[in-house]
Parts: C-alpha cells; structure tokens; sequence
C-alpha cells in the first residue's frame, strides 16, 4: 500500500462506497450523532481516505476508510458539498483489509459486520487465486522442502496445491482470519462461516442473524437451526422481531432486552427438541414446560400470536 497520499476535491454525492460492502449499508446511529454534533461544532476533520478507481470504463471515487464520517457530513451539508480528502493507490486486496478494518473500529462489529467481512475475504480469495497462493507460500512454505519420493514440486507449486485444494473444499478459517489480521481471530471467523454456510444452504434467514446484537447471539440461532434443520419458513426469529418492537417503542424501559428474552425462549425450545418431546407423555412436566414458554412469549406485548 503506497503511504504516499494527494489531496483531491469531490463532491460529496460523487463518493461511492467502498466496493467490497454490501447494499444498502447500515450505519451505527450513536456514531453518526457523534459525529454529526462534533462536525458542527469543530467543522470536518477529514479522517477519510479515498481512491480514484475506474469501474466499467468510468472513472470514480471510492471510499476507502470513513463511510461513518462522509456520511454525517452529506447529512449536514448535502451532498452537492466539496470537500477535499486524501487519495491513496489502492488495490483491490488494499480496500478489502481496510473494510476489515474499518468494521472493527468504526461499525461496532456486529454480526452484520463480521459475515460482511468473512464473506467478502472468501469471495476475493477465491477469485484471486494468485494471491491465496503467494499467502500460502508466505506462511505456511518459509522453510518447505519436496520430498526425496514421488514428484518433484518447486515451492510455488506446492503453494499452488494447497489452494487449489482450500478452493475446492472451501477456505477455511484459519486461511481467512490470518489474511484479515490479528483483530480477526479464527473462533470469531469459524463461527461466521458457520451462518454463512447455513444462509447458503436455504436453512437460515439472514436478516435473523442480522438482527442479533451479538456474535454469541447469531451462534446460539446458528447452532439450533442447524441442529433440528428448522424450516427458514417456520423461523420467524423473535430477535428480528425484537428489533421492530424497539423501533416502535424506544423509549420503554426494558429491564430484560427482547434479545435475552429471545434467547431464552430459543434455550427453552432447543431442549424441548432434544428431549424429542412429541414421543413424550402429556404428563405434568410437559405442561410446565408449554407454560414457560407461554410466559416468555408473552412478554413480547402479543407480538407472537398463539398457534
């Protein structure tokens, strides 16, 4: 990455995005009336960086690091304001670790965020097998050495194998979380493979795991929807719904969030499952059991309807 940086003016509106994010972007509101209040205030600090890129014969200006900020100012401004911020040359690989980084200290790293980000690492590794492979080289071949027996390959070629094969059988987290960076360790990669590949195979709602505050959240919804393969139909996950209750009601007091009230009804469920309680005699247990969750459903205010 070239540290070397020119100074450009821009319209506010002529900014894009960085490309390896996903549409429509979800900013975190706190940051942006941070950030807005401290614009108006003490005027635009441009802790930005950009690149001029040329995507499908047009030249444009993509946004590197500081959607949060640009975002705050074309609030206050309008997006016909100019601002000049610094420009760097930057590759491909550049704005996909500066994302990474980026969703660490500016998007508060929700789930969102962390699939976001795994999900365009693996995508990019995949396309860009030259890259993957000098990546392998680097780390895994420093003091590699063919074997005496068999075929003769050079470490390039080795390197080249080793990613044909994590192409083949999927790249993994440790592959993923090493090319990201430190601040993206392996459990916290392996568990966002874990929702993505259940979004991929149909049996998971995304914006259910969106919805969730938390990465343990999202690995508590993965982990039961993978274990009884519960239709995506009959998911209807109360975290998303809890949302939608907040937006409407924000400022009721809660003294246990609908998150933690969703988890438990999930906890209460799971072992309902794991009990295999349609085998079960209608006995007084079951009975207590059903009430439980009625309970806790209730608590939603009727936002569930009885079935």
């Amino acid at each position: 990455m070239n540290k070397d940086a020119d100074f450009v003016r821009v319209k506010v509106g002529d900014l894009k995005p960085n490309p390896h994010r996903e549409a429509p972007i979800v900013y975190d509101d706190r940051r942006l009336e941070s950030l807005t209040n401290s614009i108006e205030e003490k005027g635009f600090w441009n802790n930005v960086l950009i690149r001029k890129h040329k995507e499908n014969g047009k030249v444009e200006f993509q946004i590197a690091y500081g959607h949060h900020r640009l975002w705050a100012l074309r609030k206050i401004r309008g997006t016909n304001a100019e601002v000049t911020l610094p420009m760097q040359e930057l590759t491909d690989e550049d704005m996909l670790k500066i994302m990474a980084e980026e969703n660490y200290n500016e998007f508060g790293l929700t789930p969102r965020q962390i699939i976001e980000t795994v999900r365009a690492a693996r995508k990019f590794l995949v396309n860009h097998k030259d890259i993957l492979v000098s990546f392998i080289e680097k780390r895994d071949l420093q003091d590699w050495k063919p074997p005496k027996t068999g075929t003769c390959l050079t470490k390039k070629q080795e390197a080249e194998r080793r990613a044909d094969i994590a192409i083949t059988q999927g790249i993994g987290a440790p592959i993923i979380s090493q090319w990201l960076g430190k601040n993206w360790n392996q459990t916290k990669v392996s568990q966002a493979l874990s929702s993505i590949t259940a979004i991929e195979d149909g049996i998971l709602d995304e914006e259910d795991i969106n919805a969730c505050d938390t990465q343990a959240e999202a690995k508590k919804l993965t982990d039961v929807i993978q274990r009884h393969a519960i239709p995506e139909w009959e998911q209807k996950n109360p975290v998303r719904r809890n949302k939608e209750d907040t937006e409407k009601s924000a400022s009721e007091t809660r003294e246990d969030s609908y998150s933690t009230i969703a988890i438990k009804i999930i906890d209460s469920l799971d072992e309902l499952l794991d009990n295999n309680f349609q085998t079960c005699p209608k006995g007084d247990k079951l009975l207590r059991k059903m009430k439980e969750l009625s309970k806790m459903l209730a608590s939603f205010n009727g936002s569930i309807g009885a079935k």
